[in-house]
């Protein structure tokens, strides 16, 4: 995550005039404004833009360039590890042993994952394999797609005494995935008894694990994926072309047009900012949730920011969601394969339906519809070719009304 710290070092320098590039009439100019704790205004970055490519997702060379990381990556940094992959000739070891329980031959191939599985068991008890094994051939399983099988190695490897930092997100994160949140809630009931939230890396992430497949039991995924179905199919429902043709009109009548996605990332910011009655969860749980999605998105933890700010924040976010013209919401498609996301969302579904009553002129498409809108139109050029265009990225507050008076 860039901090603070790094964009005020990148901001002291002399900043050049805006930066533009032209491809045809298209015309794309890059402001992000990043608040400095500290200082009334932030500071500029402003992004000199290579030439776009003609097709493609563009934006993620240029990202890496502004020096940003996913959150993902960079929490497998702190006290955790993966194991190295096992040797060939450990695995060869193992499996042989494995043959030679089973002179009849019907064993699996030597040194395949399956056959080191089947004697895990008794190598396990008799202290000749460490648990570590176990988590390494779970790994092995799930990464050539059998889920089940690696949640029975990562079973044998917990039972055994495995406690890694590494091991337990991989326990908890395939069972998440696999829709076994009850095992997840009864693993870290287990791991807070015996100590395990003291450490000062793990309570959080603990607690939003617990959360969010508490979420998760708590709406059924049948009854959540069939309501997104059935709404994908109403008239309330935009499709990529239809879309285009909403936002085409505003252009051209030159008028407002709003169109806000909600995805994994807000759903955990509003169950930070939830009331506990609301969202079902506990403070620690809440807090987990925002305090990550904060630092993800800023580089620190929304429990720092000013409470008063925070409810002003609030407060505009379910205004910005509630006068939007199209709110992008999770597919029906998206609840049924994120499951290590579907606790959040669903919650986020039932929050929009009950958002002034679930208003039926609310217009909605896909949250992910902008990636069928870039591969259809490179940056929307057909739509934007032409106009002057001045993006912003902020959270400064009164950004948008300030550009509004300078720009006309």
């Amino acid at each position: 995550m860039t901090t603070a710290g790094q964009f005020r070092s990148a901001a002291s320098q002399s900043p050049t005039a805006w930066e533009s590039l032209s491809k045809s009439r298209l015309e794309f100019r890059l402001l992000v404004l990043v608040p400095v704790v500290g200082q009334e205004r932030p500071h500029d970055r402003r992004a000199a833009l290579a030439p776009l490519p003609a097709g493609g997702n563009a934006w993620l060379p240029l990202l890496a360039r502004q020096h940003l990381t996913s959150l993902n990556e960079a929490g497998r940094s702190v006290g955790e590890r993966r194991p190295p992959e096992l040797p060939d000739d450990a695995l060869q070891a193992v499996a042989g042993a494995a043959d030679a329980a089973h002179p009849s031959g019907a064993t699996p191939t030597e040194g395949e994952p399956e056959a080191i599985l089947s004697s895990l068991p008794s190598r396990l008890a008799d202290g000749s394999a460490a648990p570590d094994l176990a988590w390494r051939i779970g790994l092995k399983l799930w990464r050539s797609g059998r889920a089940q099988r690696a949640a029975e190695a990562f079973a044998l490897a917990y039972a055994h005494g495995c406690r890694d930092l590494g091991f337990l997100r991989d326990h908890l994160g395939l069972l998440t995935g696999e829709t076994r949140y009850r095992e997840v809630i009864d693993v870290a009931v287990a791991l807070r008894r015996d100590g395990f939230a003291d450490h000062p890396s793990a309570a959080s992430r603990l607690a939003m694990l617990v959360g969010h497949a508490r979420l998760a039991l708590a709406h059924p995924r049948d009854v959540e994926i069939a309501r997104a179905a059935e709404r994908a199919a109403s008239p309330v429902w935009l499709d990529p072309p239809t879309l285009l043709r909403a936002i085409a009109a505003a252009i051209a009548e030159r008028r407002p047009f709003a169109f806000t996605r909600l995805g994994d990332g807000e759903a955990r910011y509003l169950l930070g900012e939830a009331p506990v009655e609301t969202s079902g969860l506990t403070d620690e749980e809440a807090l987990a949730m925002g305090d990550l999605v904060w630092e993800n998105w800023f580089g620190a933890p929304l429990s720092a920011v000013d409470a008063d700010r925070r409810a002003d924040l609030h407060a505009a976010f379910v205004d910005a969601v509630r006068s939007a013209d199209v709110v992008g919401v999770c597919s029906h498609e998206r609840l049924r394969a994120d499951t290590g996301h579907y606790g959040y969302l669903a919650w986020q579904e039932a929050w929009l339906r009950n958002l002034d009553g679930g208003s039926a002129s609310r217009l909605f498409t896909d949250a992910q519809v902008h990636y069928r809108l870039n591969a259809e139109a490179p940056f929307l050029a057909t739509l934007l070719e032409g106009q002057d265009i001045l993006s912003v990225i902020s959270p400064h507050p009164g950004c948008s009304s300030a550009a509004a008076t300078s720009t006309g």
